[in-house]
């Protein structure tokens, strides 16, 4: 995982990774909201950014780093052993 801003488009599980917390999530194919999302970052300070890079980082590592999912597929098999 990365301590980066993100602006993606809103497809697939792209809204479960990405929040106003962390970074900028767009409508598919809207060159006007990206642009919007592009000059909203640029005017943020320093400090906006870097907070916006933290979350994204924190998120990655709370929810999807290996030893979280490893965890939920481990939970997952173990109550289906025992249904």
């Amino acid at each position: 995982a990365n301590t980066t801003p993100i602006i993606a488009s809103d497809t697939g599980a792209i809204s479960e990774q990405v929040s106003p917390a962390n970074g900028y999530l767009i409508a598919r194919n809207s060159v006007d909201e990206l642009v919007k999302a592009l000059e909203s970052f640029l005017a943020l300070s320093p400090a906006q950014k870097s907070a916006l890079a933290e979350a994204s980082y924190a998120k990655a590592r709370d929810h999807f780093s290996w030893p979280v999912v490893a965890a939920r597929y481990h939970q997952l098999f173990t109550t289906l052993a025992h249904a």
